[in-house]
């Protein structure tokens, strides 16, 4: 994939000025269940009771009372009620203004506004509402207007209209995952993106993720971002779309916070931010909501920022020294264990990771791969949509590699494109 610039007037500016990203809505959920758990299909699309524009791409699902139902991808949870019709029902919300909803539960497991997982359980099974026995009534809508709209699940290709899919039995894929969202989905399709800043008219450019290992080609978002010096994708504003911190030469941080569609005007959240020679995010303290941690120029102390899920950030604390050593750091959830880690580039060229245990705390360094001297940029995001956070590699070459993430290794890479010498930042 040879990149293509988008030429025009650059703005030069401390904070970048943002465009709007092209729409694009998540379109893969897992079966609303724990994995390796079968249910039957006993109504698709357009049944005898899906027919209507608010419940026409609903799928029923057969099973006795008290089963768990899980999260079916991860997100922010809009309502939670009960009603005559629905019974007890969850609604989540996910990146692009998509929400699954979740009906006829006998008991209703989160509050509104808690942050889930995707695998996570948010209800039991029931029979509440207007029906004739226990089951699932689950179905994928816009969550401002609530009308139905059409969705395909990971483990079933087939079609779901009412003639093709009932009586077929469904086994679900859904293992618990992330929450609040895809960390590094900036456009609300599923898939992590990367973000870069082109050398030479310092514009900020996406690559949408949109299937394993595919990134779509680039186009500018922003212009005027030649003061930044790093950038930073994440879920920071509880929402469950994907937001954009920036941090310039200045040390000031400004958040540019996303719908899926947008991003806004940029917003101080931060000052003396300089004195960080690296910064990185994950959920470190297993609260759901994405932190910052940063090493500090000269003395190499390791500093946790807790965010607090609205955009801004909790004074630092400092949680480890002698990490001054490290020539690169990138983070994310590299064994899919919903806690973030930390991957560190060590002065012979070794990976290191270092596992979370969920209270920003780390594991002591295990060998995670070697010969990353000669890589000149490192890009974490989970590439091949496995849960697991992988790493995008650029070598001197200017070649894009994807390291897929093992868990405890990485494997080797795979070219994702070429021609990425023209970029000189990275989201990290």
């Amino acid at each position: 994939m040879r990149k293509t610039l988008i030429s025009g007037l650059v703005i030069a500016a401390m904070a970048g000025t943002m465009a709007s990203p092209a729409q694009a809505v998540t379109d893969r959920f897992f079966l609303p269940y724990p994995a390796g758990v079968t249910h039957t299909v006993t109504q698709g699309w357009d049944g005898s009771s899906h027919n209507g524009s608010y419940t026409r791409y609903a799928v029923d699902f057969g099973m006795p009372t008290g089963t768990t139902i899980s999260a079916s991808a991860p997100g922010v949870v809009q309502d939670s009620y009960l009603s005559d019709g629905w019974g007890n029902t969850v609604v989540v919300k996910h990146p692009g203004g998509r929400c699954t909803r979740y009906s006829h539960l006998s008991v209703r497991s989160v509050d509104v506004g808690a942050k889930v997982g995707q695998g996570q359980q948010i209800g039991l099974s029931g029979a509440t509402g207007h029906v004739t026995g226990p089951h699932l009534d689950f179905k994928v809508e816009n969550c401002a207007t609530g009308l139905a709209e059409t969705w395909s699940f990971v483990e079933y290709s087939g079609s779901l209209d009412n003639g093709s899919v009932t009586g077929k039995q469904l086994t679900s894929q859904n293992k618990p995952g992330a929450a609040g969202g895809a960390a590094r989905d900036l456009t609300g399709n599923g898939w992590d993106d990367i973000l870069a800043r082109n050398s030479s008219d310092d514009k900020l450019y996406l690559y949408d993720g949109f299937a394993p290992g595919k990134l779509a080609s680039p186009r500018a978002i922003g212009t005027g971002w030649g003061g930044t010096r790093i950038v930073l994708t994440g879920e920071f504003t509880g929402d469950a779309d994907g937001d954009i911190l920036g941090i310039n030469t200045d040390g000031d941080m400004n958040l540019y916070a996303g719908n899926g569609t947008a991003f806004s005007a940029p917003k101080l959240v931060g000052t003396g931010w300089n004195s960080m020679k690296s910064v990185v995010t994950a959920d470190f303290t297993g609260e759901g909501t994405n932190d910052l941690i940063g090493i500090q120029e000269g003395s190499g102390d390791l500093y946790l920022y807790a965010g607090n899920g609205n955009g801004t950030f909790s004074a630092p604390r400092k949680l480890a020294s002698g990490w001054g050593g490290q020539t690169a750091l990138v983070a994310g959830d590299f064994d899919n264990d919903n806690h973030g880690d930390l991957v560190g580039r060590a002065a012979n060229g070794d990976l290191n990771l270092y596992r979370g245990y969920g209270n920003a705390q780390f594991s002591a360094p295990a060998k995670f791969s070697n010969g990353w001297n000669g890589i000149t940029a490192l890009i974490p995001g989970d590439f091949t949509g496995d849960g697991k956070t992988d790493i995008a590699g650029r070598t001197s070459d200017g070649t894009l590699n994807l390291y897929p993430s093992y868990g405890t290794t990485l494997g080797s890479g795979v070219a994702l494109g070429t021609g990425w010498n023209g970029h000189n930042l990275y989201q990290s």
